[in-house]
């Protein structure tokens, strides 16, 4: 696979000068009160179609920052209002990647996916 060299679009995010690293509770909480007054009452399964097409927006240019940025967002939403926290949601992934660790994986299909072998 040829390495790409173009540049990560950040958009307006800063690249430095950070006076505090927002933890992953606290991005959730801050994007849910905001979500909570202009997004009301939206159903958990609109946003899930809505993050879809961001992930549509990362396909078209996948070094774009801002585009990973919305997916997060996004999720932490909908992970949020199925009623869990960021923190399970780490300790969710850590525990799904352990699992992933232990399985045999199939060659690339046709599309370069990778997925697990049945049974594994």
């Amino acid at each position: 696979m040829k390495k790409s060299t173009k540049k990560c679009s950040t958009g307006n995010v800063p690249k430095k000068g950070w006076p505090v690293m927002f933890t992953l509770l606290h991005l959730q909480n801050e994007q849910g009160a905001w979500s909570d007054v202009v997004m009301k009452g939206q159903p958990i399964k609109a946003k899930i179609r809505h993050l879809m097409r961001e992930v549509r927006e990362m396909l078209k240019d996948p070094k774009d920052l801002v585009e990973h940025a919305d997916v997060l967002l996004l999720l932490l939403d909908i992970n949020r209002l199925c009623g869990f926290t960021a923190d399970q949601l780490m300790l969710a992934a850590s525990a799904k990647l352990a699992v992933n660790k232990a399985r045999k994986w199939n060659p690339p299909d046709k599309d370069g996916c990778i997925t697990h072998v049945k049974g594994t």
